[in-house]
């Protein structure tokens, strides 16, 4: 009964997350036809923002295609999308200060960033492993027979998966949270925009915001989920 009731739980959670997506792009798409008062382009105010706080040592690319902007902390790389890189629109303005956060983040060693690359770090390892898993799973049914069922290994290594998604995705929220806070509060205390124009920049990173959130209630959705069908089918095998 409750695994029936996450199914039809999954049904609005994939319908906010079509929602976030559509919302993120139009208000993007809105505030990326406004330029701000300045008139400085993305890249410039990015390199305010790192050069103000010491980060002279991170660079910064333009990468291709529209909103793929990114900061690498390994690389030390602030990553600008073409559509953003030299446009001096609200809504590049504010994603750039928003990747400008993250590189602040990693200067200061802030904890939940820390550890979303460590969970990364474990989920791409069981990830890597789940074929030979698999593999091992299917050997072990065929020559010993008794060491158990085949699916409900496969389905203990999807749980696994899941939970360090589903992990990911929550400590992603404070990361995010953080990095959007950190660009508002410079924009407006260095009045790089207009009240009217901080409220722009506010709107496209709120947009953005509710993308992760709908992540992380998919993947919780999603492991609870798998998590209660392991419970069944184990119960039933004993």
């Amino acid at each position: 009964m409750l695994y029936l009731l996450l199914c039809l739980v999954l049904i609005p959670v994939i319908i906010l997350a079509g929602y976030a997506q559509t919302k993120v792009h139009t208000v993007y798409k809105t505030f990326s036809q406004v330029n701000t008062t300045k008139n400085r382009t993305a890249l410039e105010v990015a390199r305010t923002i790192l050069d103000t706080a010491g980060l002279k040592n991170v660079t910064i690319k333009k990468v291709p295609g529209t909103l793929t902007d990114y900061y690498d902390s390994k690389h030390k790389v602030l990553a600008l999308s073409e559509s953003n890189y030299e446009s001096t629109s609200i809504a590049a303005i504010g994603v750039a200060a928003h990747e400008a956060g993250h590189a602040l983040q990693d200067h200061q060693n802030y904890i939940p960033l820390r550890l979303r690359h460590l969970v990364i770090h474990v989920s791409n390892i069981v990830s890597k492993s789940f074929f030979p898993l698999l593999i091992l799973s299917i050997l072990l049914a065929i020559f010993i027979p008794t060491s158990g069922n085949v699916g409900v290994y496969l389905v203990m290594i999807f749980t696994a998966i899941y939970a360090l998604s589903m992990l990911i995705s929550l400590i992603t929220l404070p990361v995010e949270f953080n990095a959007s806070q950190r660009a508002l509060r410079y924009l407006k205390d260095s009045q790089e925009l207009t009240p009217q124009e901080l409220n722009g920049a506010k709107k496209v990173l709120s947009a953005a915001a509710l993308t992760y959130i709908a992540s992380f209630l998919y993947n919780a959705v999603e492991f609870l989920r798998i998590l209660i069908y392991l419970l069944m089918i184990t119960r039933n095998d004993n």
